[in-house]
Parts: C-alpha cells; sequence; structure tokens
C-alpha cells in the first residue's frame, strides 16, 4: 500500500511539473510577443518623427513662401511622438519583455529537464526530494514572474494558441 501512495504521489507531482511546463512555455512566449509589438511600436515613433523632422527642416530651409506653417506642423507632430515615445519608453518595454522571455524559456527548458530526465529516476529517488525540487522551481516561476511586465489578454490568448501547436509537435514525456 506503501508503494501505492508513493506512485500516486509521483504521479501528481509529475502531472504538476507537465503544467509548470506547459504555464513557463505560455509566459515565455507572450513575453516575446510582447516585446516584438514594442519593437514595432519604438520603429514606428522612431522612424516616424525622423521622417517628420526631416520633411519639417528641408521645408524651412529650401521650401518656397509658405511652406512655413506645414513646416510647424510637421515638427510639432515629431515633437509630439518623441514626446509620447518618452513618456511610453517603447525601448525599454521591449527590454523588459524580452528578458521576462529569456527567463520564462529558461525555466520552460529546466522543467523540460526534471520532467524527462530527473522523473526517469525517480523510482529509485525519495518523493520528497522530487517534490522538493518542483518547489524551486515553482518558486523560480514565481520570482520571474513578480519581476516581469504585465501581458495583456490578447497576448495571452495568442500564447495559449501558440503553445497547443507546440505541444502537439513536442510533446512531455
Amino acid at each position: 500500500m506503501g508503494d501505492e501512495s508513493k506512485e500516486v504521489k509521483l504521479t501528481n507531482i509529475w502531472n504538476y511539473a507537465r503544467l509548470l511546463t506547459k504555464d513557463a512555455y505560455i509566459l515565455a512566449t507572450a513575453h516575446f510577443y510582447r516585446a516584438n509589438y514594442w519593437g514595432i511600436v519604438y520603429l514606428i515613433m522612431g522612424m516616424t518623427s525622423i521622417i517628420f523632422s526631416l520633411f519639417a527642416g528641408t521645408s524651412l530651409l529650401y521650401g518656397s513662401e509658405g511652406l512655413e506653417k506645414i513646416a510647424g506642423i510637421l515638427a510639432l507632430i515629431s515633437s509630439i511622438i518623441i514626446a509620447v515615445s518618452t513618456f511610453i519608453k517603447p525601448h525599454k518595454q521591449e527590454q523588459d519583455h524580452s528578458r521576462a522571455g529569456s527567463s520564462f524559456i529558461s525555466l520552460y527548458y529546466n522543467v523540460r529537464v526534471f520532467c524527462e530526465v530527473e522523473t526517469i529516476i525517480r523510482k529509485t529517488e525519495d518523493e520528497e526530494q522530487i517534490l522538493s525540487k518542483l518547489r524551486e522551481l515553482i518558486e523560480e516561476r514565481d520570482e520571474i514572474d513578480k519581476i516581469s511586465p504585465r501581458i495583456p489578454k490578447k497576448t495571452w490568448r495568442k500564447a495559449g494558441v501558440a503553445s497547443k501547436v507546440h505541444f502537439k509537435k513536442e510533446p512531455i514525456n
């Protein structure tokens, strides 16, 4: 009866570890999607302000009479874009999400190793040692999540769909 109880406990640990693997993958994917989004925002805002500034300066230097208003409007738009960019910091958002995605993907691989390699020897190891290792991985996930930027629901859904495709191609053993 003790062996059955141990086997049930180990199966529950392993099932939770599988969920943790999927969770880490979804979190990594969602953060990489957000990093990509913020990278695009940063690029668009930067390029738009450069182009508007260029046209405004060119209009003033080489333009004919009457282009001063257009040059002023373009300079104003460029200034607004730069101000908004300074406020929302798209480059920092991109870096923060990339860093979080990298941390979660590292956790994903650590949990995969736990699921596929370490639990192979579960017959010989004490279930308390295995549970202790799982708790460490859970704490690692929680610590990464605490310092990570938040993710909108739309991105969560998109990452969830991507993870279903991933785990169909690469199931957890």
